[in-house]
């Protein structure tokens, strides 16, 4: 790049364009610094100063564009595993709530038989006790041997079947509602597997696409990045052509003869 010197202004380099054997591009040649409009150098040196600008910022755009990428693929990942962590323990909260359910239900049942065998005991006890006492009293009146006590039997044993029919349908209809609960807990515990696999499964096709789609994002950031820096140099070729046809014309203005068309110099002018 060239220096600035003490005026302000710019001297030529070993490399300035001109200075010492001329340097071709294209089909125009550099033409001696000072021999043409220095404004025309000055419009150079700013579009090469906004090229290296340009390549600058694309540079530091690229560098921060690859930081944000690993920043939110990292945080995809990191969600994606508190979910995953999320789901099981639902899924382990659940499960227990439905094994509490169950120790529950297994329980009372085992207490309401309990309570069933008990009044059943109590009955059996009852007709019993009434059992001795019509014995006690037949035998005092001498009828112990005659029809009287079948009678007296058949008919204690039928009031003790009536009474124990209320406790054996109140058995049998919890016996009913246990197994039909510990069913509907069974059919719970599996649909709570298979919405623990859907909601895993969706989790895991969510986060490949948000990884697929940042990824994307990224990529057509840097290509359009690219695109804009490959624009931007081929503006600058194509303007610096322009601005050495506007230095060649100026060269053979201020120096007629020295310089042909193209800018080449002439014999020894």
């Amino acid at each position: 790049m060239p220096a600035n010197g003490p005026s302000g202004g710019v001297r030529p380099q070993k490399n300035w364009p001109g200075k010492g054997k001329q340097k071709k591009q294209g089909d125009y040649y550099e033409v001696p610094y000072g021999s043409y409009d220095p404004s025309i150098a000055a419009q150079r040196r700013a579009a090469e100063r906004g090229l290296g600008d340009l390549r600058d910022d694309t540079k530091t755009a690229n560098k921060w564009s690859r930081t944000d990428l690993n920043q939110n693929l990292n945080d995809i990942a990191r969600k994606w595993t508190q979910g995953k962590q999320d789901i099981r323990r639902s899924y382990r909260r659940e499960g227990q709530k439905l094994d509490f359910r169950t120790t529950d239900l297994k329980r009372d049942a085992g207490r309401n038989r309990q309570d069933f065998s008990s009044k059943l005991a109590d009955i059996g006890r009852k007709f019993g006790i009434q059992a001795g006492s019509q014995k006690e009293a037949q035998n005092a009146s001498g009828t112990l041997y005659g029809g009287t006590a079948a009678a007296a039997a058949a008919k204690r044993a039928e009031n003790q079947a009536y009474a124990e029919k209320p406790i054996a349908v109140a058995q049998g209809r919890m016996e009913q509602d246990l197994t039909t609960n510990l069913a509907r807990i069974g059919t719970a515990r599996t649909q709570l597997g298979q919405d623990t696999k859907t909601t895993f499964q969706r989790g895991k096709t969510d986060t490949k696409r948000s990884r697929k789609l940042t990824k994307l994002d990224s990529g057509r950031g840097k290509f359009d990045r690219g695109r804009k820096l490959q624009r931007g140099i081929r503006e600058q070729k194509v303007g610096d052509a322009d601005l050495m046809q506007q230095s060649i014309y100026s060269a053979r203005q201020t120096r007629p003869g020295a310089f042909n068309k193209f800018g080449k110099k002439k014999g020894n002018k």
